[in-house]
């Protein structure tokens, strides 16, 4: 297994926010930190409901939305990434896990 970064360090998707602990919530791209999501770029399982590429794909696409908008609504990601995770990696997911449980 591969050890986890020694904290406090940068934010995995953003690169701007500092993380002090796992599990700490980035403050501007809303990514939560996570040990098995950060040793699996495409596990879809954890607090995270994208995968780390996955939000790393929202965040390259939303970045200057969200930076614009930070100060004015600190929260922005929230939105935004619940409708882009449902627009593009809901069904693709919700499938995977069905094909997992079933190999069980």
């Amino acid at each position: 297994m591969k050890k986890s970064n020694k904290f406090p360090c940068k934010c995995k998707v953003c690169g701007i926010g500092e993380i002090e602990e796992m599990y700490d919530v980035c403050p501007y791209c809303g990514w939560e930190e996570d040990v098995s999501q950060e040793e699996d770029g495409n596990c879809i399982y954890g607090p995270n409901k994208m995968s780390l590429n996955q939000y790393k794909q929202f965040w390259e696409e939303n970045k200057e939305c969200i930076l614009k908008t930070l100060k004015e609504n600190p929260f922005i990601w929230m939105e935004l990434s619940q409708d882009y995770y449902e627009k593009y990696f809901k069904k693709i997911n919700e499938k995977q896990i069905a094909l997992e449980e079933n190999e069980n």
